[in-house]
């Protein structure tokens, strides 16, 4: 039977890996946009590639951490994960919404926005399907 360490890093791999997919698709659509929207989705792709760099490098240490230091770290990663999943899910509708991407060159003041929702679209992460909550593990289905 799987730890619930073992069992929160494979929830946090799979949510890097999907991360990177979302990264590969719009650093392609990226190079489509007019230059200083295209500048300015670079700037925030180089900005979701470092806080997932960030979460990624603490796997080890959640991999590696007993069960009482595991507990200690949850507080920080959970805070982490869901600040970055924010963020993606911020972007998500930018880039999954042309003109949204297309207007940060027309002076969209809200489009290049990387501060801290209030409250997230859901969907990735500890928000949305993530650790957070009562119970830091999975349920019997592998769902948060």
């Amino acid at each position: 039977m799987s730890s619930k360490r073992d069992e929160y890093a494979e929830r946090l791999k799979q949510q890097i890996d999907e991360w990177n997919r979302l990264l590969d698709r719009w650093e392609q659509e990226a190079k489509s946009r007019s230059a200083e929207a295209r500048q300015e989705a670079e700037r925030r792709l180089h900005d979701l590639r470092r806080r997932r760099d960030d979460l990624r490098e603490r796997l080890p240490e959640i991999q590696e951490a007993g069960e009482k230091a595991f507990d200690e770290l949850l507080d920080g990663i959970n805070r982490a994960w869901k600040e970055l999943s924010r963020a993606f899910d911020r972007s998500r509708s930018d880039f999954d919404d042309d003109d949204a991407i297309r207007q940060v060159g027309a002076g969209d003041s809200t489009a290049g926005s990387t501060g801290t929702d209030a409250g997230g679209a859901g969907g990735t992460g500890p928000e949305g399907g993530g650790p957070e909550g009562d119970d830091e593990s999975p349920g019997a289905n592998g769902v948060w």
